[in-house]
């Protein structure tokens, strides 16, 4: 089943469910927030506990803000890879193999 997700301010995206989120990936939300996990702890049998770095706005700032995210494993997220255009920062993982 391929999953997408519609960000406000960037528009449909391929979507990944949050257990498939590992330490070093990058998450895109809203607006192109972007951070990168730094440890994902399981919370129960259908949870996670995920903590980020912020990235800010399209990954143009300093990771200097660390949050946590309790997220059901089912949850919809938008994984993102770093691109060497200048014009293009980010782009949005391909739906994984098994997704599809």
């Amino acid at each position: 089943m391929n999953r997408t997700l519609n960000l406000i301010g960037i528009g449909k995206c391929d979507a990944h469910a949050a257990a498939s989120i590992k330490v070093g990936d990058h998450l895109m939300w809203n607006y192109g927030y972007i951070t990168r996990v730094v440890d994902v702890q399981p919370k129960g049998n259908s949870m996670i506990t995920v903590t980020e770095v912020s990235l800010g706005w399209q990954g143009k700032d300093e990771a200097t803000t660390t949050t946590t995210r309790d997220m059901t494993r089912a949850r919809s997220v938008v994984k993102v890879v770093k691109v060497s255009e200048p014009w293009a920062r980010w782009s949005v993982q391909e739906t994984f193999a098994e997704n599809a």
